[in-house]
């Protein structure tokens, strides 16, 4: 299990990573392009973008679709650390994967921002939607790697012990 103290510091070290490895702060959507495979390549979040989400979200809610739970993060600390377990890369999202989750970030009781996690054997990653459609996503690194698979262990042992 991972200390806070530990998530704290790792947190800080990922988001001056972030800011400091995203290509060039574009403020543009994002761009997609399809490959060969039928991959669609979200470029990472921009600066301006995450800044916000990470300034003026206090709340964050995790819907998963296919399993009756969710996870809320309601404290600074667990907020900030959301941001810390995504990389600052492209997302590349096979056509197989499908998103596991929605999430929904909230300030001051404000929708701010909407996302969908994909958490799954084909891909795993956040894509963030602007304007209703998706504008950029960012893979999933270890630490959120850790964080979702015992989320989802939680998940399944809860779902058996009601059985």
């Amino acid at each position: 299990m991972i200390h806070l103290r530990s998530l704290a510091l790792y947190s800080s070290l990922f988001l001056i990573y972030m800011f400091s490895s995203c290509s060039g702060g574009n403020d543009s959507e994002a761009s997609q392009e399809k490959s060969a495979v039928d991959t669609v390549v979200f470029s990472n979040i921009n600066d301006a973008d995450a800044r916000h989400l990470i300034e003026n979200c206090d709340y964050i809610d995790i819907i998963f679709h296919n399993n009756p739970m969710s996870v809320s993060m309601d404290t600074e600390t667990d907020v900030k650390r959301f941001f810390s377990f995504f990389a600052g890369d492209p997302f590349h999202v096979p056509a197989d994967c499908h998103a596991d989750a929605t999430i929904i970030f909230l300030g001051n009781g404000e929708e701010l921002g909407e996302a969908r996690l994909h958490y799954n054997d084909h891909c795993k990653g956040i894509i963030f939607f602007k304007d209703k459609g998706p504008s950029s996503g960012n893979p999933i690194n270890k630490f959120g790697d850790m964080y979702f698979q015992n989320v989802v262990d939680q998940g399944n042992q809860i779902l058996q012990q009601n059985q």
